[in-house]
């Protein structure tokens, strides 16, 4: 149905024999804990219309191993994928990461910042362990406290603007 274009607030929360969703073009927001705690969840696809994605959204959904966000205008509130610790990979198209927005997504080895990133969230990527390489696109222009705490595997820092991103420090 087009008319529908919200998933409300804890909507599907805890409903761990969900195993599929298909979140339809209309959908413009998916509010706080929409679907936290829905472990069955192996793979996500956010719509492009997405303008909002909720604190906690899919939180603690342990199966997720595949995310894509093809929604240029949105951003993506703390801890969004929070405790996603089978998490692997993750394809995005938005403009900023909330808080902690991957705190604790072990498995998590590659993402894409993509070219509309504005700024990272205090503790963005706090202990994601498996990721080697982040690239910051020009656009970047801030990164928040303890950003990539916990990052153990990290080799390699890559900036392509000109002027680092501010920090906090600065």
């Amino acid at each position: 149905d087009d008319s529908v274009t919200t998933i409300c607030e804890c909507a599907f929360q805890d409903c761990k024999e969900i195993t599929d969703i298909n979140i339809p073009e209309s959908i413009a927001y998916i509010e706080e804990d929409a679907f936290k705690d829905c472990a069955g969840i192996a793979a996500v696809h956010i719509p492009s219309q997405l303008l909002f994605l909720g604190k906690s959204a899919f939180a603690y959904c342990y199966n997720i191993k595949d995310v894509r966000i093809d929604a240029p205008l949105c951003t993506l509130e703390s801890y969004t994928f929070a405790g996603c610790t089978s998490l692997e990979w993750i394809d995005l198209g938005i403009r900023e990461f909330g808080e902690q927005v991957f705190y604790n997504c072990y498995s998590l080895k590659e993402i894409q910042i993509p070219s509309s990133v504005k700024k990272i969230g205090k503790g963005a990527f706090n202990g994601c362990k498996k990721i080697k390489e982040l690239v910051f696109p020009a656009s970047l222009k801030y990164i928040g406290d303890s950003a990539m705490v916990g990052v153990t595997a990290l080799r390699e820092i890559v900036c392509l603007g000109s002027v680092p991103p501010e920090t906090p420090q600065q």
